[in-house]
């Protein structure tokens, strides 16, 4: 009976060091050296077509990217037992998200899921990979995602994750740029802007990612002289070298040249052409690329058709036409243009006509 006081306390000690162990077991520390998680991102240079609509992929969708942290470092969470307190994680934002309306991009919304990047016009998507993608302790080694594996995230561990705990040390990110606006001519750098940080149960604010790298708006420029012979001759006639409807002169060939074009060498950028009606100049048949004469031309009954470079095919009017993939440098669009009867009597006189043309690239 003289003992029992003895055990007594003994039991107490061991409940006691039983009930610390768990409270120490839910924590976030370093494997080692402490310090900072810090990615950077390099991307090879990235092309998009100058005029290509806004809430385009820039590149590829979804880069699967699994970068280390410059220093080598290990961040370790354990909730040994799922006794512990939850831990908690957050990827937030750094750069401003992007606030204007984009469509479904490959399908789906990103609304409030696109960060701005520094650059006017280029926003990027930055989902998640492991460890911040499990979904109620499953996988174990993995936090617990809130809304979305999308940045900016939120997530927590309230579960067991195994001996290994869960590990940051590379960075696993899906990564999708997005045309947002107009883009400057140029190569445009991203400088090494800070995107998001990462924050973690115990050791605050210790991860950031950094993007490098340039997008160039693909395009050429026009000079004022852009267009030749300007204007086109298309020759003297008599009212004797037209029979019926249809009958046309022989073409004669003109140019437009692009000058100074930046594209990348794949040639993933087209180059569109449209034509439209200009100086009382209107379509008479928009298939066949024929327009009417311009207002004070004295001639009737006949129009001006505009063929593509073979002096065959014509060129549809009122209509974005792919001419011809970009490539660095100039490139000269080739087409041709003939006086074509419109009516079964043609009366001379000045026969002019005129379009305006329009370059877009996509």
């Amino acid at each position: 009976m003289k003992l029992s006081p003895r055990v007594s306390l003994t039991s107490l000690c061991l409940a006691l060091m039983a009930s610390g162990e768990a409270f120490a077991a839910s924590l976030c520390e370093w494997a080692g050296n402490s310090g900072e998680l810090v990615h950077n991102l390099t991307l090879s240079p990235q092309w998009v077509a100058r005029d290509a609509p806004i809430g385009s992929v820039i590149g590829q969708a979804d880069v699967r990217y699994n970068l280390p942290n410059e220093a080598g470092l290990r961040l370790v969470c354990t909730n040994f037992l799922a006794q512990g307190p939850r831990l908690t994680a957050s990827v937030n934002n750094t750069q401003p998200l992007f606030t204007g309306s984009l469509p479904p991009v490959n399908g789906e919304d990103l609304t409030g899921r696109v960060i701005q990047t520094g650059v006017d016009g280029i926003g990027i998507h930055v989902r998640l990979d492991n460890p911040y993608h499990g979904a109620g302790g499953t996988p174990d080694n993995a936090w617990t995602f809130i809304k979305w594996t999308s940045v900016p995230w939120q997530g927590y561990a309230d579960h067991d994750p195994g001996p290994l705990g869960i590990e940051m040390t590379n960075l696993r990110a899906f990564i999708t740029l997005i045309k947002t606006g107009p883009i400057a001519p140029g190569p445009q750098s991203f400088n090494g802007v800070q995107l998001f940080s990462g924050t973690y149960s115990h050791v605050g604010t210790v991860m950031r990612y950094h993007l490098h790298g340039t997008v160039t708006a693909a395009q050429c420029t026009l000079k004022a002289d852009a267009v030749s012979p300007s204007p086109v001759d298309l020759g003297a006639h008599e009212v004797k070298d037209f029979g019926n409807p249809g009958d046309a002169t022989k073409a004669v060939p003109f140019q437009i040249r692009l000058n100074d074009c930046e594209s990348d060498a794949s040639g993933g950028t087209q180059a569109y052409v449209r034509l439209d009606g200009a100086n009382g100049s209107t379509p008479i048949d928009v298939d066949k690329g024929v327009f009417s004469l311009s207002s004070g031309s004295g001639a009737t009954g006949i129009g001006i058709q505009v063929l593509q470079a073979d002096g065959i095919t014509p060129f549809r009017l009122e209509e974005d036409i792919a001419v011809t993939p970009l490539s660095p440098g100039d490139i000269t669009l080739n087409f041709q243009a003939r006086y074509y009867q419109t009516a079964a009597t043609v009366t001379p006189g000045e026969a002019n006509g005129a379009l305006n043309f329009t370059i877009t690239y996509r």
